[in-house]
């Protein structure tokens, strides 16, 4: 919510909060930021961004990507039922030549206030499959208590190939789509083949065969 400040205090960290409250409690820094309404953020977007230290990267909604930008931002289209859960329901793609050497970072926005209102990192390489939840941190770094982004990730191959080239990737997934045909038609062949011969086994094994 919007001026509101509910750092997570529960971790073995937590002392550190007595000593340097001002890196958790924004409010005792409304005089450095921007303020804008009170209550739950409307339409909260999701911004995700990659940066790596080296190594081709981008963000894209599609497979080959079409341009080289390196973030994208998700809008949902849910008010959060009264209860501030968002459901953003859009695929991105993060592509990365070095996974290990680039940092996913994961903002909400609120677009209407014009900033951002939370985030999180992680080292993409170091992300696994399947349903993962993401603890968000406020802008001052502190975790927040009941803030979460739960996410479904996926692993595949991109074609290493510069953005740009697109012909040149595109024929590569068409040829790999004919290969697959062909493999198909081949299989089918050996089986009928087999049936074939086994039916022609058959018929030499008959003792009206040879009269």
């Amino acid at each position: 919510k919007r001026g509101e400040d509910r750092p997570c205090l529960t971790s073995s960290r937590s002392r550190l909060h007595n000593y340097v409250s001002e890196l958790s409690f924004a409010s005792m820094r409304l005089g450095k930021r921007k303020q804008v309404g009170v209550g739950v953020v409307p339409f909260p977007s999701v911004s995700i961004e990659l940066h790596a230290i080296g190594g081709f990267h981008c963000v894209s909604t599609s497979l080959p990507p079409l341009s080289g930008a390196t973030r994208h931002v998700v809008r949902t289209f849910s008010d959060g039922g009264g209860g501030g859960d968002f459901f953003y329901g859009q695929e991105v793609h993060c592509v990365a030549a070095e996974p290990m050497a680039c940092v996913l970072r994961v903002a909400v926005v609120d677009e209407e206030a014009g900033q951002e209102v939370a985030y999180d990192t992680v080292v993409l390489g170091a992300v696994r499959e399947g349903y993962r939840v993401i603890h968000l941190r406020s802008m001052l770094g502190t975790r927040i208590e009941s803030c979460y982004l739960l996410v479904h990730i996926a692993f595949s191959t991109q074609v290493n190939a510069w953005v740009g080239e697109q012909e040149l990737v595109q024929k590569l997934y068409d040829l790999k789509e004919a290969n697959d045909e062909l493999r198909c038609k081949i299989d089918e062949t050996l089986a009928r083949n087999a049936q074939l011969e086994s039916r022609l086994i058959d018929v030499l094994d008959s003792p009206s065969a040879f009269g």
